[in-house]
């Protein structure tokens, strides 16, 4: 049959299908007249086995399907071509979004990091700005603390002072009366050193007169013996000695009255003196006391003005602790602004990256849809 005929005459090719198994195409292969069908068909014709009419239609059916199998050919080349470049082109995708995915986790874990670095710096610098509060509490409490002491203290100095004044206003000036008694009491004494001195003296004459008259007595003793044996001698004797006795007992009495005198003197000068001395020793307790009691409140104010400079020096430590704490909160604050800033240049970037990576998935899911029909048509 014709059918059969051309099936056969198609068999006959063995270099399409030789071609066509080897992926390549000669220009013997594309050229029709070259072709073993060509030479079968002449041979057939010059055998009588078929007519120039069925060979004509022959070879205008087998050109039609030789143009259809390059044709066909071209087309299976082409798309192994274009799915080869569309697997490269994947492999090249699927490398990228590995590289894309490995970057978006260390952008997502430097990100966590940052964020748990931001956290931790706010929660630092909550907890400073809780110390910062505590202390400006505590420093406007010392402060205040301070004033009412200083108020305080400058009251009750300027109290003790006011009290303290007149006592030593009055102390001082009975210790300059009593500075004048003292010396008027010194002149005193020394007048009365000189007057008893005078009164020795005079005590030592009196002692002197008096031995001179038992001397005397003594002599007028023994003339008296003597004369005692003649009445008249003795009576003339008797009268002058007696005139000379009362003379000098008359003398006696007033030594003995200048000396009791003196002696009264003496004992009220002592007695005197004494009560000075007293006086003197009073005023010099008082004085005394007044001075410990001016030591006292010396001491007093010292160990207020010690308080004082030590508040005082514990007001400047913590105005210094609070100065180093405001350039520590500055400085945590310039880290925290640097690290906001870092953050959000991190973020930027983990957005870019982010939509880099969907512009990818996008791409990928885009070959994807375009390698469906590829791999049908390649089935095909």
């Amino acid at each position: 049959a014709p059918g059969a005929l051309g099936w056969k005459v198609w068999g006959f090719c063995p270099s399409l299908s030789w071609c066509a198994a080897m992926g390549e195409l000669s220009e013997e292969v594309k050229d029709l007249n070259n072709s073993l069908a060509f030479s079968v068909l002449d041979d057939l014709l010059k055998d009588g086995a078929i007519t120039k009419a069925e060979v004509g239609d022959y070879k205008t059916k087998y050109g039609k399907l030789h143009e259809f199998v390059l044709q066909t050919y071209t087309n299976k080349q082409n798309y192994l071509a274009r799915v080869k470049q569309l697997n490269h082109r994947l492999m090249s995708e699927k490398i990228r979004l590995e590289k894309a995915s490995q970057e978006s986790l260390e952008d997502q874990k430097c990100i966590q990091q940052l964020s748990d670095q931001v956290n931790e710096i706010q929660s630092r610098q909550e907890v400073l700005q809780d110390q910062d509060t505590l202390q400006q509490i505590q420093l406007s409490e010392f402060e205040h603390e301070r004033r009412d002491k200083q108020a305080f203290l400058e009251e009750r100095e300027s109290v003790r002072a006011a009290d303290a004044l007149p006592k030593i206003q009055r102390a001082k000036d009975e210790i300059e009366v009593l500075q004048k008694e003292i010396e008027v009491l010194k002149q005193q004494k020394d007048a009365s050193q000189e007057q008893l001195g005078e009164y020795d003296l005079k005590c030592n004459d009196l002692d002197r007169e008096i031995d001179a008259n038992h001397a005397m007595h003594a002599s007028h003793e023994l003339e008296y013996n003597k004369i005692k044996a003649d009445p008249g001698r003795v009576r003339k004797q008797g009268e002058k000695f007696e005139t000379a006795v009362e003379n000098l007992r008359e003398q006696q009495s007033i030594r003995f009255a200048e000396i009791a005198a003196a002696q009264q003197n003496v004992k009220d000068m002592g007695q005197e003196q004494r009560e000075a001395e007293d006086r003197r020793e009073e005023k010099h307790m008082r004085v005394k006391l007044m001075a410990k009691t001016s030591e006292h409140t010396d001491k007093s104010r010292d160990d207020v003005k010690q308080k004082l400079e030590r508040e005082k020096s514990a007001y400047y430590d913590l105005v210094q602790k609070r100065v180093s704490l405001d350039q520590e909160l500055d400085e945590l604050n310039a880290e925290s602004r640097g690290a906001l800033a870092e953050f959000s240049l991190l973020q930027k970037h983990f957005e870019k990256q982010k939509r880099q990576h969907r512009k990818t998935h996008t791409s990928i899911d885009s070959v994807k849809e375009s390698l469906e029909p590829l791999e049908k048509n390649k089935r095909e």
